[in-house]
């Protein structure tokens, strides 16, 4: 989570939560910084950009997060991150074969002519996937005869 007040409310309702961890910061395709562009926005509405003079949030990768969590295996990756799917899906992609379970709200409507689910759709079809749309939501699944781990 890229804001700081999000990041402690997540804190605050998984106080009880062993297997739950917490990061201050944004996901995308290659580390970095990013920064708020929105700030005045609702909280579940914030949009992260990279090259940003006041950048100063770091951006880490899904499969750098899979990776430090050595003793367990991803089931299910919840993508909502207001327009910045076009940079997660950008490079770096192989997580997406691994993951079972891949739901991603797109926003192209928030993002006209920027053809911001490109990248999205084009990791999901290089792998044998079963989808489902619903409301908002792709659920991407990932197939039973997938030579994934």
């Amino acid at each position: 989570e890229p804001d700081t007040a999000n990041c402690d409310a997540a804190r605050l309702n998984c106080s009880e939560c062993d297997h739950v961890t917490i990061r201050h910061s944004a996901v995308g395709s290659t580390s970095g910084l990013v920064f708020i562009a929105n700030p005045g926005a609702d909280p579940w509405g914030f949009r992260t950009v990279r090259d940003h003079p006041e950048a100063n949030i770091e951006v880490v990768g899904i499969s750098d997060l899979f990776e430090s969590e050595v003793d367990s295996a991803p089931f299910i990756v919840k993508v909502d991150i207001e327009g910045f799917e076009q940079d997660l899906f950008a490079a770096d992609t192989e997580w997406v074969r691994r993951t079972p379970l891949l739901i991603v709200e797109t926003h192209d409507w928030l993002l006209p002519g920027t053809a911001n689910s490109r990248g999205f759709l084009q990791a999901i079809s290089a792998s044998p996937r079963d989808f489902e749309h619903r409301g908002e939501n792709v659920f991407s699944f990932r197939n039973p005869t997938s030579d994934a781990p």
